[in-house]
């Protein structure tokens, strides 16, 4: 999940492990059971800088690792 130079707030981390970035930052890669990612994206928070003007771009990808 990307959303640089801005941020994302997962609602819990609880089942979930960190590839790499961090809850709270501007990217992050997780895995984890769909149950935890759902839960994790239930409420979630989107923090654009405040001094940010223009528009912005959220990415989001999934895989079942099959």
């Amino acid at each position: 999940m990307g959303t640089d130079p801005n941020t994302l707030t997962l609602t819990g981390t609880s089942g979930l492990v960190f590839v790499s970035g961090a809850n709270g930052s501007g990217a992050m890669t997780i895995t984890g059971t769909v149950a935890a990612i759902n839960a994790a994206l239930d409420g979630a928070r989107y923090r654009p800088d405040p001094d940010f003007n223009g528009s912005d771009a959220m990415s989001l990808a999934m895989s079942d690792l099959g």
